[in-house]
């Protein structure tokens, strides 16, 4: 989850950046709408569900906010989609439209659904390259021409 701090009078940032619209879902900025109609007691007390515009796609999150005395913080949960790096820059831009400057508190970065790297597909000579066997000795003088 990742949290995004504005500095200011909770009533008024709440009602500069959030509104609802003739159907009864919540707009937050200048494009995300949630996806059910809810009100902003709802918002406050769970998170509720977001679709955004992000990079020439949709993109959904999840989004709720804590009230401080001088701030409140967007906490945003992430779904895993391919866009979900673009999600932050794209909330913050919204949060500067509406005339407030976030501050990052906690960015959970973007998760990659690649598999972990291993020491072959690095290319390093001591890993085993597939089951081809190389004598220690041969080994220690690849490594030593790396140095």
């Amino acid at each position: 989850m990742s949290i995004l701090q504005i500095q200011g009078d909770p009533k008024t940032i709440v009602d500069t950046l959030f509104s609802v619209d003739d159907d009864g879902r919540i707009v937050f900025g200048s494009g995300a709408t949630s996806i059910e109609a809810t009100s902003l007691e709802i918002l406050e007390s769970k998170s509720v569900m977001f679709r955004d515009y992000v990079m020439e796609g949709f993109v959904k999150y999840e989004l709720f906010f804590c009230r401080q005395n001088s701030a409140i913080q967007l906490r945003v949960k992430l779904t895993g989609t391919n866009r979900d790096q673009y999600v932050i820059p794209q909330l913050k831009w919204h949060v500067n439209q509406a005339g407030y400057e976030p501050i990052d508190i906690q960015i959970k970065p973007y998760k990659s659904f690649l598999p972990p790297l291993r020491g072959w597909d690095l290319g390093f000579a001591s890993a085993p390259k597939l089951g081809r066997y190389k004598p220690k000795d041969e080994l220690r003088k690849i490594n030593l021409k790396r140095f």
